[in-house]
Protein backbone atom coordinates (compact mmCIF):
# COMPACT_ATOMS: atom_id res chain seq x y z
CA UNK A 1 0.00 0.00 0.00
CA UNK A 2 2.68 2.48 0.97
CA UNK A 3 4.53 1.93 -2.51
CA UNK A 4 2.03 1.94 -4.44
CA UNK A 5 1.21 5.83 -1.92
CA UNK A 6 4.62 6.55 -3.30
CA UNK A 7 4.12 5.73 -6.91
CA UNK A 8 1.07 8.14 -7.06
CA UNK A 9 2.14 11.07 -5.62
CA UNK A 10 5.90 10.81 -7.78
CA UNK A 11 3.52 10.60 -11.01
CA UNK A 12 1.60 13.63 -9.47
CA UNK A 13 4.57 15.44 -9.05
CA UNK A 14 6.23 14.56 -12.59
CA UNK A 15 3.37 15.13 -14.62
CA UNK A 16 3.74 18.68 -14.99
CA UNK A 17 7.05 18.35 -15.79
CA UNK A 18 6.36 16.65 -18.65
CA UNK A 19 5.17 19.26 -20.26
CA UNK A 20 8.14 21.23 -20.03
CA UNK A 21 10.19 18.11 -21.05
CA UNK A 22 7.89 17.36 -24.11
CA UNK A 23 8.43 20.92 -24.99
CA UNK A 24 5.52 21.89 -24.53
CA UNK A 25 4.95 24.82 -22.54
CA UNK A 26 1.63 25.60 -19.80
CA UNK A 27 -1.02 27.98 -21.14
CA UNK A 28 -2.25 30.76 -19.09
CA UNK A 29 -5.58 32.32 -19.25
CA UNK A 30 -5.66 36.37 -20.48
CA UNK A 31 -8.83 36.68 -20.59
CA UNK A 32 -12.00 34.82 -19.31
CA UNK A 33 -15.78 35.53 -19.43
CA UNK A 34 -18.77 33.20 -17.67
CA UNK A 35 -21.81 32.68 -20.17
CA UNK A 36 -24.63 30.82 -18.00
CA UNK A 37 -22.49 28.79 -16.49
CA UNK A 38 -19.58 27.88 -18.53
CA UNK A 39 -16.52 29.65 -18.83
CA UNK A 40 -14.35 30.70 -21.86
CA UNK A 41 -11.00 31.68 -22.21
CA UNK A 42 -8.36 32.84 -23.94
CA UNK A 43 -5.31 31.21 -23.32
CA UNK A 44 -1.37 32.50 -24.41
CA UNK A 45 1.70 29.97 -24.21
CA UNK A 46 4.39 30.76 -21.35
CA UNK A 47 7.51 31.35 -22.95
CA UNK A 48 10.94 30.33 -20.92
CA UNK A 49 11.13 34.00 -19.04
CA UNK A 50 7.35 33.79 -17.59
CA UNK A 51 6.19 35.74 -20.33
CA UNK A 52 3.07 35.20 -22.20
CA UNK A 53 3.65 35.00 -26.13
CA UNK A 54 0.40 35.92 -27.26
CA UNK A 55 0.73 36.15 -31.09
CA UNK A 56 -1.23 32.88 -31.26
CA UNK A 57 -3.78 32.12 -28.91
CA UNK A 58 -5.93 29.57 -27.74
CA UNK A 59 -9.26 29.32 -26.61
CA UNK A 60 -10.68 26.91 -23.55
CA UNK A 61 -13.76 26.15 -21.99
CA UNK A 62 -14.15 25.02 -18.68
CA UNK A 63 -18.03 23.10 -18.28
CA UNK A 64 -19.97 23.74 -14.97
CA UNK A 65 -18.50 19.83 -13.83
CA UNK A 66 -15.11 21.32 -13.91
CA UNK A 67 -14.18 19.97 -17.23
CA UNK A 68 -11.17 21.81 -19.59
CA UNK A 69 -11.19 21.23 -23.62
CA UNK A 70 -9.46 23.20 -26.08
CA UNK A 71 -11.38 24.82 -28.92
CA UNK A 72 -9.99 24.67 -32.49
CA UNK A 73 -10.51 27.55 -34.47
CA UNK A 74 -13.56 27.91 -36.95
CA UNK A 75 -13.65 27.25 -40.45
CA UNK A 76 -11.76 29.65 -42.42
CA UNK A 77 -9.92 31.28 -39.02
CA UNK A 78 -7.02 28.29 -39.27
CA UNK A 79 -4.75 31.49 -40.07
CA UNK A 80 -6.29 33.82 -37.20
CA UNK A 81 -6.15 34.28 -33.46
CA UNK A 82 -9.01 34.86 -31.24
CA UNK A 83 -8.74 38.62 -30.10
CA UNK A 84 -11.79 39.31 -28.26
CA UNK A 85 -14.38 37.61 -25.75
CA UNK A 86 -18.02 38.43 -24.63
CA UNK A 87 -21.31 36.61 -23.84
CA UNK A 88 -24.39 37.37 -25.25
CA UNK A 89 -28.12 36.04 -24.48
CA UNK A 90 -30.58 35.19 -27.06
CA UNK A 91 -33.53 37.23 -27.41
CA UNK A 92 -35.02 34.54 -29.09
CA UNK A 93 -34.13 31.23 -27.15
CA UNK A 94 -32.73 32.79 -24.21
CA UNK A 95 -29.34 30.68 -24.10
CA UNK A 96 -26.40 32.59 -23.45
CA UNK A 97 -23.79 32.25 -26.68
CA UNK A 98 -20.15 33.34 -26.44
CA UNK A 99 -19.06 35.76 -29.19
CA UNK A 100 -15.37 34.95 -30.23
CA UNK A 101 -13.56 38.03 -32.22
CA UNK A 102 -10.88 36.68 -34.64
CA UNK A 103 -7.81 38.85 -35.90
CA UNK A 104 -4.45 39.15 -36.22
CA UNK A 105 -2.59 40.30 -33.24
CA UNK A 106 -0.66 42.52 -32.23
CA UNK A 107 -1.75 45.29 -34.65
CA UNK A 108 -4.89 43.69 -36.22
CA UNK A 109 -5.69 44.95 -39.59
CA UNK A 110 -7.48 46.93 -41.92
CA UNK A 111 -10.22 45.01 -43.10
CA UNK A 112 -9.59 41.80 -40.74
CA UNK A 113 -12.40 41.41 -38.01
CA UNK A 114 -14.13 38.44 -38.04
CA UNK A 115 -17.18 37.42 -35.43
CA UNK A 116 -17.87 33.80 -34.22
CA UNK A 117 -20.61 32.14 -31.94
CA UNK A 118 -20.04 29.22 -29.45
CA UNK A 119 -22.64 27.37 -27.72
CA UNK A 120 -22.40 26.54 -24.08
CA UNK A 121 -20.83 23.42 -25.07
CA UNK A 122 -17.90 25.09 -27.04
CA UNK A 123 -19.71 24.42 -29.95
CA UNK A 124 -18.58 26.22 -32.80
CA UNK A 125 -22.18 27.66 -34.90
CA UNK A 126 -20.48 29.81 -37.57
CA UNK A 127 -17.59 29.31 -40.09
CA UNK A 128 -15.92 32.24 -42.41
CA UNK A 129 -14.75 30.05 -45.50
CA UNK A 130 -13.64 31.58 -47.94
CA UNK A 131 -12.25 34.55 -44.81
CA UNK A 132 -12.24 37.36 -47.36
CA UNK A 133 -15.29 38.39 -49.44
CA UNK A 134 -14.44 40.90 -52.41
CA UNK A 135 -16.52 43.90 -53.47
CA UNK A 136 -16.01 44.28 -57.00
CA UNK A 137 -17.84 47.62 -57.06
CA UNK A 138 -15.52 49.18 -54.04
CA UNK A 139 -12.61 50.81 -54.96
CA UNK A 140 -9.27 49.16 -55.18
CA UNK A 141 -7.90 49.67 -51.48
CA UNK A 142 -11.72 48.70 -49.78
CA UNK A 143 -12.72 46.11 -51.67
CA UNK A 144 -11.71 43.15 -49.43
CA UNK A 145 -13.65 42.63 -46.09
CA UNK A 146 -14.03 40.10 -43.68
CA UNK A 147 -16.34 36.96 -44.17
CA UNK A 148 -18.87 37.62 -41.35
CA UNK A 149 -21.85 36.76 -43.20
CA UNK A 150 -23.35 33.33 -40.72
CA UNK A 151 -22.37 35.15 -37.75
CA UNK A 152 -24.83 38.19 -38.94
CA UNK A 153 -27.20 35.49 -40.56
CA UNK A 154 -27.14 33.96 -37.12
CA UNK A 155 -27.11 36.55 -35.06
CA UNK A 156 -30.29 38.35 -36.98
CA UNK A 157 -32.03 34.76 -36.26
CA UNK A 158 -31.23 34.37 -32.01
CA UNK A 159 -31.92 38.01 -31.65
CA UNK A 160 -28.53 38.59 -29.49
CA UNK A 161 -28.65 41.03 -26.99
CA UNK A 162 -26.33 44.04 -27.82
CA UNK A 163 -23.01 42.84 -27.00
CA UNK A 164 -19.68 44.85 -26.97
CA UNK A 165 -16.03 42.71 -27.01
CA UNK A 166 -13.59 43.37 -25.01
CA UNK A 167 -10.14 42.85 -26.82
CA UNK A 168 -6.99 41.15 -25.81
CA UNK A 169 -4.42 43.86 -25.93
CA UNK A 170 -0.19 43.02 -25.88
CA UNK A 171 1.77 44.51 -23.13
CA UNK A 172 5.33 46.92 -24.35
CA UNK A 173 6.74 46.94 -27.61
CA UNK A 174 4.63 44.96 -30.80
CA UNK A 175 8.00 44.21 -32.92
CA UNK A 176 11.28 42.75 -32.40
CA UNK A 177 14.69 44.22 -33.36
CA UNK A 178 14.05 42.50 -36.44
CA UNK A 179 10.73 44.17 -37.28
CA UNK A 180 8.95 40.92 -36.57
CA UNK A 181 5.89 41.18 -34.98
CA UNK A 182 5.13 39.94 -31.11
CA UNK A 183 2.33 40.20 -28.69
CA UNK A 184 3.65 39.34 -25.29
CA UNK A 185 1.54 39.83 -21.79
CA UNK A 186 2.96 39.80 -18.57
CA UNK A 187 1.80 37.30 -15.96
Amino acid sequence: MKSILVLVLALMLAAPLTSFASGERPEVAVMTKQCGEVVMSITCPSDRHGKLNCLKTSLTLKTKDGQTKRLTNPKGMEDYTATGLTCSASKVNKASYFVVGYGELPRGCEFCEWYHLYDAKGNSLTSSNPPLLENPNAPPAQNMAPNNKEFDELNGKLGLEKFTVKYLTCDGTTSDSKGNAICFKER
